[in-house]
């Protein structure tokens, strides 16, 4: 039984254009770069996060007006509520 030849792929120019780029990865499969020696499997480094996960319990009321300023503001729930846990706790800590 006669084994498929590896074909040889060419190497792609740094300074290609966009549309170069394109052609070349629609026309070559990840697999077949990787095992052509073309790419180059890289690891992904974790950090440790710097924030902690906080649960706490608010009436609804309170939550909906949150949800108004925070919507009002153009900001995540979450991150309004943080920005003023973070400011009063320094004018806490100043005073």
């Amino acid at each position: 039984m006669a084994q498929k030849a590896k074909r040889s792929i060419s190497v792609l120019d740094r300074h290609a254009s966009y549309e170069a780029k394109a052609r070349y990865y629609k026309r070559h499969s990840t697999q077949e770069l990787l095992s052509a020696g073309r790419l180059e499997e890289v690891g992904v480094r974790q950090y440790p996060r710097k924030t902690e996960m906080l649960s706490l319990r608010i009436e609804k009321r309170l939550l909906a007006q949150l949800k108004q300023v925070a919507k009002k503001k153009r900001l995540p729930l979450s991150t309004l509520i943080r920005m003023w846990l973070a400011k009063h706790s320094q004018e806490e800590q100043a005073a």
